[in-house]
């Protein structure tokens, strides 16, 4: 079953653990708040603001050291977060902006963060076969795939 916890100081956004202690992380998304939360004193730490909003809720740790998350909101600006240092860092720009269906993942071993991220394009008006006034909506989607040296 389910147990409340000391409740989070964000409104959406985004977890992230980094492989051992006693920290989850957390952005909140559409500002600049970053918290860490203590697993043993169910409790909540602000830590180091964002250098801008982090609007994405692709966040991922690689195991180690840091935390990597897209701006967001289409945005190609790609941030690094150092947890000993609690400081962040702008990396190098993806090849696309991360949407609020963009994922970052860390397949656990290796110098790699892969991203995915869907784009929807709709509503597309296309005339009707049979010629008559209505027109049909169309979703194109389309899925971009790419990676990152950590």
């Amino acid at each position: 079953s389910w147990t409340s916890m000391a409740a989070a100081p964000v409104g959406g956004g985004a977890l992230a653990y980094p492989g051992a202690g006693d920290f989850i992380y957390a952005s909140q998304a559409g500002t600049t708040a970053f918290w860490r939360y203590s697993i043993s004193g169910n409790s909540w730490l602000a830590m180091t603001a964002a250098p801008s909003a982090v609007i994405s809720t692709a966040v991922v740790a690689t195991g180690g050291d840091f935390i990597y998350a897209f701006k967001g909101d289409t945005f190609t600006i790609f941030y690094r977060y150092s947890i000993s240092g609690n400081s962040w860092s702008t990396m190098t720009d993806a090849t696309f902006g991360a949407t609020w269906a963009t994922a970052l993942v860390y397949p656990g071993s290796g110098n790699f963060i892969y991203a995915i991220r869907r784009i929807f394009y709709a509503p597309v008006n296309i005339p009707a076969a049979d010629d008559n006034a209505h027109l049909h909506a169309q979703v194109f989607h389309l899925m971009n795939f790419i990676r990152v040296e950590a």
